[in-house]
């Protein structure tokens, strides 16, 4: 006989994701510290580096065209790990049974997990943009997209990390996927622009970009810079 639709156990899905708030800021300077230290480096980087022939960029200095895809990149990079380091860990530890066992659905297993992803990501983009106040000129333009476009960037790399996670059997598996697909998909940013401006000179770019990161850096620096990109 089977048994009778049970409703939405809230309280074992705000348990678990207070589980995995708690996880990565028991270890902020790793989780958190780390990832901006990161940024600020890729930004002093390329503004040493490439800042110098292009110092105005679609008329906004090359410094302030950099920082929101930087940021965007440290939020997607850091919503992806939190879920997909939390089902490895546990599955190579042996303790996933912790999360299976408890009377909690495939749903509000994945609502939990992600809204933690999620709450990582923005976490760090929050920390990451102010750090950069004092260094960069960010003046946001339209939060409205801003907080749109960080909240469905996030929301994309939480619930492709539980994939990444649920397909990895080891901590390499999970590495291949950070290093060779979600660390590069934002640098797609640069040549996808690149590609409108030489377009618009009347010279061509053989490199185009369908990426769904890298249309979530350039929305997010359209809506923070005072020029549309």
């Amino acid at each position: 006989m089977p048994l009778p639709p049970m409703g939405v156990n809230w309280l074992g899905l705000w348990t678990l994701y207070l589980k995995e708030v708690r996880r990565f800021l028991n270890v902020y300077t790793q989780t958190v510290a780390a990832p901006v230290v990161t940024t600020f480096l890729f930004l002093a980087v390329f503004s040493l580096a490439l800042g110098r022939g292009a110092e105005i960029v679609d008329g906004v200095p090359y410094s302030q065209f950099l920082a929101p895809g930087l940021v965007m990149m440290a939020m997607t990079q850091n919503a992806f790990a939190n879920t997909s380091s939390s089902l490895v860990i546990s599955k190579v530890q042996g303790n996933i049974v912790d999360l299976l066992m408890p009377p909690l659905s495939a749903g509000e297993v994945t609502l939990a997990l992600t809204a933690a992803g999620i709450t990582r990501g923005l976490l760090v983009g929050l920390v990451t943009g102010l750090a950069m106040v004092p260094f960069v000129r960010l003046a946001p333009q339209h939060i409205g997209f801003i907080l749109f476009h960080a909240l469905a960037a996030c929301t994309m790399l939480s619930l492709l990390g539980l994939v990444g996670g649920l397909w990895s059997e080891k901590f390499d598996h999970m590495n291949a996927i950070a290093s060779f697909i979600i660390s590069r998909s934002p640098f797609c940013r640069a040549p996808s622009i690149r590609s409108r401006a030489c377009r618009r000179r009347g010279s061509s770019w053989p490199i185009s970009t369908r990426s769904s990161i890298c249309w979530m850096g350039s929305a997010t620096a359209s809506s923070a810079m005072p020029t549309a990109i």
